[in-house]
């Protein structure tokens, strides 16, 4: 098992923009993983 930050630094599906009203319950389609896919 690798160290727990390098994987938290690739779940890119579980990681989300905060703006000035964060939301605490983000829809998936919202996180950087789901971006990065929809951009290509």
């Amino acid at each position: 098992m690798g160290h727990p930050i390098l994987y938290v630094a690739q779940a890119w599906d579980w990681i989300f923009p905060l703006g000035d009203n964060p939301d605490y319950e983000p829809d998936p389609s919202g996180s950087i993983g789901a971006r990065a896919r929809a951009r290509g």
